[in-house]
């Protein structure tokens, strides 16, 4: 989970409209990061969640440390700094566990089941 230090204050101090023009940096460039194994989505407000798929811990740091870097690098009209210090990384095992066939859940493959994590 990514949190965009300080939004608050951005979004009151210089506007709703440059508040908006963060975000939609900061989506584009977690949007330039995804990849097959890396998607992004915005959980609300200024927190933006990346569902790392097939990462171990330590590429799962490196990407994170990345992302909070060209966060920290991006340049704003108003020459203000945005960071995201504020990271979380949490680690979900997702395996199948069998169901008595009474009580199986009915997912179709066009519905996906989205495990997320914050």
């Amino acid at each position: 989970m990514i949190d965009i230090d300080n939004f608050k204050k951005l979004n009151d101090g210089f506007g709703h409209d440059f508040g908006d023009e963060v975000l939609r940096g900061v989506a584009q460039l977690l949007l330039s990061n995804e990849g097959r194994n890396a998607k992004c989505y915005r959980y609300g407000g200024e927190e933006m969640v990346i569902i790392l798929e097939h990462f171990d811990l330590e590429r799962a740091v490196r990407f994170s440390e990345h992302v909070r870097t060209e966060i920290s690098g991006l340049k704003w009209r108003k020459d203000v700094h945005v960071t995201a210090n504020s990271i979380s990384l949490n680690a979900v095992l997702i395996f199948e566990i069998p169901y008595p066939t009474e009580c199986k859940p009915r997912f179709t493959n066009e519905m996906p089941l989205l495990l997320a994590f914050c």
